[in-house]
């Protein structure tokens, strides 16, 4: 009998001891899941709390940038008060209208409304003008668009940018895939029409034009540089200031500032490397079907020079025209900071004669 007492004793404190260990090992189980959906957690809102931090300057680019689902941008279902986005040729306007776009969620547009948007449904409207002119007339338009966004680059290597555009098209090259080989830059750059001295005297009159057109209402025209949007320091905050600025439009509800770096991110350097990754690819496949029909294809394999030579003659016309600018538009901080950062980089240039 005491036996018997004893053994169902046993097996309660054995079922009771199960009953516990069983206790603590769900909640083991419960707290580590808990800690890693917090790690999780925290791992995605990384880049939001660092961009925040450094909101003012500028982000390191060691910081994670997180997470930052952006939409397809759309057209806008009311109509905008429409914002030129004004560059010289070869000053990246393909890339500033996908950042523009992945700032604003609204898609962008070009003076010859080439997609049939309009103006007033688009976040912005792309023009190179005065150096090219405007389909529908650009006084006719301009009445339409009280700011802009003016994007500068330094000539000295917007102009050789616009003609490896122009050397992918006439060989019937992919967009932004080849340099053209030094010989045809040189050919291009010493042609008395419309080479190198040509587009000097447009570059002046385009940075002119925009910058008396807003002379006298300098809070209607944001200046950036091409140089500052790709910028592993400055792009961020640069980008930050594009969406202010757009975000001042009635409709325009750009992304929170903490979300902007993460969105520059995507765009100018993500989408740089995915591109240059796809050339990667072309590049083989044309290798590929060159090698197998032997046929002679006018297809540049050649990445091509990233610097083009300049002759002293070239060097000193630009500094001044940097001059003459300066000279113009003195009272203007910014338009001063960055056409000083110009001369530096034309002076410390080493000149290439023949």
């Amino acid at each position: 009998m005491q036996f018997r007492i004893f053994s169902c004793r046993l097996l309660k404190s054995i079922i009771s001891l199960c009953f516990i260990l069983l206790i603590e090992r769900s909640s083991n189980i419960i707290s580590n899941s808990t800690v890693a959906q917090d790690q999780d957690d925290a791992n995605q809102s990384t880049a939001r709390l660092l961009s925040t931090a450094n909101r003012s300057l500028s982000i390191n680019t060691l910081q994670p940038y997180g997470d930052c689902p952006l939409s397809r941008p759309r057209l806008s279902p009311h109509p905008l008060t429409p914002t030129w986005q004004a560059s010289f040729p070869g000053s990246g306007s393909r890339m500033s209208y996908h950042l523009i776009s992945a700032l604003t969620g609204i898609r962008t547009g070009d003076d010859y409304d080439s997609h049939g948007f309009g103006y007033d449904r688009v976040v912005v409207v792309k023009t190179h003008y005065p150096v090219k002119t405007v389909m529908n007339g650009f006084w006719e338009l301009d009445g339409m668009f009280p700011r802009a966004v003016v994007v500068l680059r330094n000539p000295m290597d917007a102009i050789p940018s616009y003609f490896n555009l122009l050397y992918e098209r006439s060989n019937h090259l992919p967009n932004h895939s080849t340099r053209g080989p030094n010989e045809e830059w040189i050919k291009y750059r010493d042609d008395p029409s419309f080479g190198f001295s040509g587009n000097i005297q447009l570059f002046e009159q385009f940075a002119t034009f925009w910058m008396e057109k807003y002379q006298y209402s300098t809070n209607d025209m944001l200046l950036v540089s091409y140089e500052e949007l790709i910028d592993d320091d400055l792009g961020p905050t640069t980008s930050i200031r594009m969406a202010d600025f757009l975000g001042e439009t009635e409709g325009v509800e750009p992304l929170p500032r903490d979300l902007i770096p993460c969105a520059w991110h995507k765009v100018v350097k993500y989408k740089e490397m995915k591109l240059r990754m796809e050339n990667e690819s072309n590049t083989k496949k044309r290798r590929r079907t060159q090698e197998g029909n032997n046929n002679n294809a006018q297809y540049s394999l050649r990445e091509g020079p990233k610097r083009r030579p300049y002759t002293a003659a070239q060097l000193a016309e630009m500094l001044s025209m940097f001059h003459r600018l300066l000279l113009k538009f003195s009272g203007d901080s910014v338009f001063v900071s960055v056409i000083s950062s110009y001369i530096e980089a034309v002076s410390s240039t080493l000149p290439v004669d023949g």
